[in-house]
């Protein structure tokens, strides 16, 4: 592989859609199992962590982000979640209990008006009857 001969054939080999297909399908499983080992690695953890911090990479993600093709992956991304089953339930489960919330607020502001106004109303009442 590292032989004239052999960087020469593996440059020509993969300009073959075909072989670099199948190369690539035969490689995909070694590769997630590589990757998975890897992300378990605190050292390999720590470096990542490093590149991605780095200010010019940041940099590079943001300008990425920006790029229409970006954006348009998103809106599937988000679309396709939309369409997910669980995904709108879980919607519905957070949405309901922010409902919830906001209406236990809205109950408990009113019955506050309403001890303010009853309490209010008791004073004034005893107020003017010790005035007549």
């Amino acid at each position: 592989m590292t032989s004239k001969d052999g960087q020469t054939f593996w440059t020509e080999a993969i300009k073959d859609p075909e072989f670099a297909k199948t190369y690539s399908e035969t490689m995909q499983a070694e590769n997630e199992k590589m990757i998975k080992t890897l992300m378990k690695d605190p050292q390999y953890q720590t470096m990542l962590i490093e590149v991605l911090q780095d200010p010019e990479m940041e940099t590079a993600l943001l300008e990425l982000m920006k790029a229409k093709e970006y954006r348009q992956q998103m809106m599937t991304v988000i679309s396709d979640a939309f369409e997910s089953p669980y995904f709108v339930a879980r919607i519905n489960e957070i949405l309901m209990g922010i409902a919830e919330e906001q209406l236990d607020k809205l109950v408990e502001k009113q019955e506050g008006q309403q001890k303010e106004e009853q309490g209010g109303g008791g004073e004034e009442s005893e107020g003017q009857g010790g005035g007549g």
